[in-house]
């Protein structure tokens, strides 16, 4: 099952019809927004890309009661850029024949982060339980602000395997008046779950309600669909934030993708539907006075 953003466009045929049917149709178009209404613009000001990835291999000899770090090998990599970046970690797994950790099979970690698209990839060698671990974090935030004032459909896709051991927030915030607008949030099984998110959020990052993810039918596939419409002011400057992080203990794979459609459904403000409405039915009436006129 693919989940897939919804796009909106403006009414390709109103052009070519005569000024007075326009204005009509107009007024029908602007109270039934947002089924085909054109996207509400915004300014892009700043964008803001980060990952992290992880992976941790122990081999055999290792103890935990008495650990030593000769058994040990820890890969990590964190980055930060005003570009989408792309990051990767492969760690060999355990080799059964020659009893070390030389392959063929491999952990992995890879964190992708994108204006519109997230993804992030863990994946453990089957056979090296527990002893590999990979972690992989991917963060993007847009900043922007609204060209009208309006309502806008925010869409936002999450699509992922497994989820027991991942989390994911899907936020957006008022700068300008320093509060949280909306925020959708998950955290997986296990003891650190709650400290998933300083992976690359804040300490004590929380959110407002859950994400609920259901089971698409495809094996662990499971999905989740945000369509949250929104008043946005044209004073305010906002900063949405995707976020996702999974963790593999072997043996097991988790993936996440979130996708953010990037348009949003201009709804008019009630005040400004009013006012159209009232010019509607002057011009209307100003069309019938002159045609009235001309009769006479």
């Amino acid at each position: 099952m693919t989940y897939q953003g919804n796009q909106f466009s403006p009414g390709s045929q109103m052009a070519q019809r005569p000024a007075a049917t326009t204005a009509i149709i107009f007024l029908l178009l602007a109270s039934h927004v947002p089924a085909t209404a054109a996207p509400l613009e915004i300014q892009i000001w700043d964008r803001q890309f980060s990952s992290y990835t992880y992976s941790r291999l122990t081999d055999y000899a290792y103890n935990e009661s008495n650990p030593d770090p000769a058994h040990i090998t820890i890969v990590s990599n964190r980055l930060t850029s005003a570009q989408p970046l792309s990051d990767s970690i492969y760690s060999p797994g355990w080799n059964f024949t020659d009893k070390n950790y030389t392959g063929p099979l491999q952990l992995e970690a890879k964190a992708d982060a994108g204006a519109y698209r997230l993804e992030t990839f863990a994946q453990s060698a089957g056979g090296d339980q527990p002893l590999g671990h990979a972690r992989a974090a991917a963060l993007s935030t847009t900043t922007f602000s609204p060209l009208a004032t309006g309502f806008g459909n925010f869409n936002i896709d999450l699509l992922g395997w497994r989820q027991y051991h991942g989390a994911q927030l899907v936020r957006l915030t008022d700068l300008t008046l320093g509060q949280e607008v909306w925020s959708y949030g998950y955290s997986g099984l296990g003891a650190n779950a709650t400290q998933r998110f300083e992976r690359l959020l804040p300490s004590g990052t929380t959110y407002q309600q859950d994400i609920l993810w259901e089971f698409t039918g495809n094996g662990n596939e499971s999905g989740f669909h945000l369509d949250r419409e929104t008043f946005l002011t044209v004073t305010s400057t906002y900063e949405l934030t995707l976020f996702s992080t999974v963790e593999s203990q072997a043996p097991e794979t988790e993936r996440v993708i979130i996708e953010w459609a990037g348009a949003f459904a201009a709804v008019p403000e009630p005040s400004a539907l009013a006012l159209l409405s009232l010019g509607t039915l002057a011009l209307l009436r100003r069309r019938k006075s002159v045609k009235n006129a001309r009769s006479a």
